[in-house]
């Protein structure tokens, strides 16, 4: 199932977007989650993105995947939450470990141009994470 998009509800979002920002997101979490520890949920250089609320532990959308972790953010009158998934896949249909591809969701009007921003700041954010 490796980098799959797998459609699944997050309830009161819209969601998982397929996003052109999707596989540059997907390569810095893969290089990023090889060097985590699975208890490690805290991804310092994250929490210091612009419009972040929280970290999301404890993720689980409605076809039983339980998530590695998320962020959430505030984009005007919208939101987004980003959840990264774990690297774990014994399946490998391609060369990623991933469950699946990183999963993007929206709920409300949240602009196309904050979206790219909050997306590229992401990815900027996990390429500075120590190795």
């Amino acid at each position: 199932m490796s980098r799959e998009i797998v459609r699944t509800e997050l309830k009161g979002f819209i969601g998982p977007i397929a996003h052109h920002l999707l596989d540059a997101l997907n390569d810095a979490w893969e290089r990023k989650e090889r060097t985590l520890k699975n208890e490690d949920h805290r991804l310092e250089e994250l929490e210091k993105l612009p419009h972040r609320n929280k970290l999301l532990k404890s993720l689980k959308t409605v076809d039983g995947y339980e998530w590695f972790s998320g962020e959430s953010f505030s984009i005007g009158n919208g939101k987004l939450v980003v959840f990264f998934p774990w690297g774990t896949d014994d399946r490998r249909k391609d060369s990623s470990r991933m469950d699946r591809s990183i999963g993007i969701y929206t709920q409300g009007t949240v602009d196309p141009d904050a979206l790219n921003k909050v997306l590229l700041s992401i990815i900027e954010a996990l390429q500075k994470l120590p190795k």
